[in-house]
């Protein structure tokens, strides 16, 4: 449940999430066609190529419809398997939200940040990634927009974004660092 709530508010805020994990500047994924940071909408997921073939290691709709936590990594990419087998670089681990942690460390990974030295940024950046994280835990079930593809996010204002996520309830501090970011 909280896994599919966080895969929700991902797939609906991954435009937000590269926008702002650009710290200003534009996100390094669109310089290495986002080798190390995979989106999950437009052009991701990632595919292995078998018997001269593409399939999907992933598809985030097949992982909405798991039903628990085991069938949740089990389509995300054979990621249980993989675990069990301890090994340590698997192609999912690539993905912008990488969830492949909650196995490893009890963790989730937020891959779309490009480096910052900047505190005000690094800290807006961890309070918006722990609010998402914090709304999944909640008992509704997120039904919000999942279908905002990654090549919007330069069409975005900053008004849609706050309007978006409000659930999220950000304080005025984080909103206006988030909004410099912007």
């Amino acid at each position: 449940f909280v896994l599919k709530n966080l895969l929700r508010i991902c797939l609906s805020y991954e435009a937000f999430l590269y926008k702002l994990g650009g710290m200003g500047r534009i996100n390094r994924g669109i310089e290495n066609d986002f080798i190390f940071e995979r989106p999950y909408l437009e052009n991701g997921p990632p595919v292995i190529r078998m018997k001269d073939q593409n399939y999907p290691i992933l598809d985030p709709k097949l992982l909405l419809k798991s039903t628990t936590r085991d069938e949740f990594f089990l389509k995300y990419g054979n990621s249980l398997n993989l675990n069990n087998e301890r090994i340590r670089y698997v192609t999912q681990r690539y993905m912008s939200i990488n969830f492949y942690p909650i196995l490893t460390q009890g963790s989730i990974e937020f891959r779309t940040a490009n480096k910052t030295l900047n505190p005000a940024y690094i800290i807006a950046w961890t309070n918006f990634c722990k609010a998402i994280v914090a709304k999944s835990f909640t008992n509704d079930i997120i039904e919000i927009d999942t279908t905002r593809p990654l090549a919007e996010e330069r069409n975005i204002t900053f008004d849609e974004f706050l309007n978006a996520t409000k659930l999220l309830q950000l304080d005025e501090d984080t909103i206006n660092i988030l909004h410099e970011i912007w």
